[in-house]
Order: structure tokens, then sequence, then C-alpha cells
């Protein structure tokens, strides 16, 4: 997948999907594709700052392990770019959630953990509360 392609129906809001895996990409589109959202893809760090220097996303969810550099490193970088986006780490850790916020924030510099493998309904309900949290913070600033 190259990573510039937008994917599912057009929505008010863009989710960013950033994994090396072409199978996790794949079926994070699978749960999300009857959804309300505009869809992009990169299947690496570089593809995704392509599509962050051309795109406002409201949701981006990044894979911690990537080959250029760490998902936290890229969140880092979306942080800068739009603060107000809300940042999904995506980790094969299953304690990954029981990292105090603050961590999560300052050295992670995400938002949420998505644990693999997932429950698509949890992802759904996760990606729908991300946005109206930045829903609030886009109407309050």
């Amino acid at each position: 997948m190259s990573g510039n392609e937008g994917q599912g129906e057009a929505g008010k809001h863009a989710i960013l999907l950033v994994d090396d895996e072409p199978s996790i990409l794949n079926a994070l589109q699978r749960a999300l594709r009857r959804e309300p959202y505009t869809l992009f893809t990169a299947n690496d760090c570089m593809s995704a700052m392509q599509l962050m220097a051309t795109h406002e996303f409201a949701v981006v969810i990044s894979d911690y392990t990537m080959p250029e550099m760490t998902g936290a490193e890229l969140l880092a970088v979306m942080e800068s770019r739009n603060p107000r986006c809300i940042r999904i780490m995506l980790t094969g850790a299953t304690k990954a959630q029981s990292v105090p916020q603050p961590i999560a924030d300052s050295i992670l510099h995400c938002h949420k953990f998505l644990t693999k493998p997932w429950d698509d309904d949890s992802l759904r309900s996760m990606i729908r509360q991300s946005l109206e949290e930045y829903v609030r913070t886009t109407t309050t600033k």
C-alpha cells in the first residue's frame, strides 16, 4: 500500500492509520469501513509525515514498532504539527494501558493505547470517544 491513498467513504473527520504490517492496516480498515470517516493509511513513518503535511487529522493510530522511527517519535511530530489531534499508540504490549497518563503524554506522546489484538467494537468506541474529545478541544480554542 502506498501510504498516500485515502480509503473508505469521505467523512467529516480524517483518521490516519500507520503500521508497517499490511495485515494490520487491512484489519483496521475492515473494522472501520462502515464508519463515517475518511481513512488514510501509511505503511511507514515517512509516508505518514507526508500525509500529515497535507491533511489535518482528528485521530492518528500508530504502531509503536516501526522501521525508521518509533511510533512515539512519529506521534511527537504529529503533536508538534497538530496538538489537538488525538494520538493513539497501537502496541502488542498488553500492560500498556496501565501506563500512567502523564508518562503516556510526555514520553510516548499519546492519549490512548490500542493493544493487539483488539476488539473491533472497542476500536470503534475508542475512535468515537476520541472524536468527541477532538471536537470539544476544537470548539473551545
